[in-house]
């Protein structure tokens, strides 16, 4: 498997909140989505990739490589993008552009020109007068005019608008055609997921509870709706996941444990998406903290 970033052991402690020996592969040729609540970790996660906060411990290898996060240098081959351009703000495009083909490890200056002009961003205007979509549109051009392997996006399609988020997805999937290329895309925006990740990292409460290839999440889970009460002790009892949503009258278990009651009336099954895995385990972990 051509692992081009390798995390292993991140733990970082707060007051109120830890990283738990996080650990997971970027593989090249793919896109993983990276989900969770807020206030899951994901962003603290993102932040010790990019040596943004220092960590208690923890490893990474990049290209191959150990990485010193006393040396910056891993990070030219990795492009960060965030949910708005919040830099330079008081600059043009045409400044940065002038900026970044000086400072910017393998900069293309035509394809920024380009990705520019795809996004409708005007040139001349200063970026502090852009909307929240337009900063987003700005720094994924900048992202994809670098000479990196690694896109890390955090939440970059949240305040985009139903004709630009399709854009920017269908970009990331291009960008990955290459084998030597990887993105982890972070985002609370399920149906994007499902469109264009081929894995899913799934982090509750500072620690991964998944990390998965997406279609085998549809292969392992399934979803009950009705009355499901009187058969949640025989799907516990069979020693098979088994998380329930009250108010929805649902629950989420493994394939394996439902095969017998297929067939009942009382029960509504289909293949469980994203959204159904996140939401119940979301809540399992919420009746955990108040019990």
């Amino acid at each position: 498997m051509n692992n081009l970033m390798e995390i292993s052991g991140f733990n970082k402690k707060y007051p109120r909140f830890a990283l738990k020996d996080i650990s997971f592969s970027l593989v090249g040729g793919e896109i993983k989505g990276f989900v969770g609540p807020n206030g899951a970790g994901k962003t603290t996660t993102i932040k010790a990739i990019m040596n943004l906060i220092r960590l208690d411990s923890g490893k990474m290898r990049v290209l191959g490589k150990d990485v010193s996060f006393e040396n910056p240098k891993y990070r030219e081959k990795i492009s960060f993008v965030y949910d708005e351009f919040s830099y330079w703000s008081g600059l043009t495009i045409a400044e940065i552009q002038s900026i970044l083909k000086r400072i910017a490890c393998g900069w293309n200056s035509a394809r920024f020109i380009e990705m520019c002009s795809e996004f409708a961003l005007p040139e001349r205007e200063k970026v502090k007068t852009f909307s929240k979509g337009m900063k987003t549109m700005l720094s994924l051009a900048v992202a994809l005019s670098r000479d990196s392997n690694i896109i890390i996006l955090d939440e970059p399609t949240s305040g985009l608008d139903p004709i630009k988020r399709p854009l920017i997805l269908d970009l990331l999937k291009k960008y990955v055609q290459r084998r030597d290329r990887t993105v982890l895309f972070s985002t609370h925006i399920t149906t994007d997921i499902e469109r264009i990740a081929d894995s899913v990292l799934f982090i509750l409460g500072g620690h991964i509870v998944i990390d998965e290839q997406k279609e085998k999440l549809s292969e392992k889970y399934g979803v009950i709706r009705g009355d499901i009460e009187k058969i949640v002790y025989e799907l516990q009892r069979d020693a098979k996941l088994c998380l329930v949503r009250g108010k929805c009258k649902s629950a989420l278990v493994e394939k394996e444990a439902i095969n017998n009651f297929r067939n009942s009336s009382r029960l509504d099954y289909s293949d469980a998406s994203i959204e159904d895995i996140i939401c119940h385990f979301v809540q399992d972990e919420y009746e955990k903290e108040i019990r």
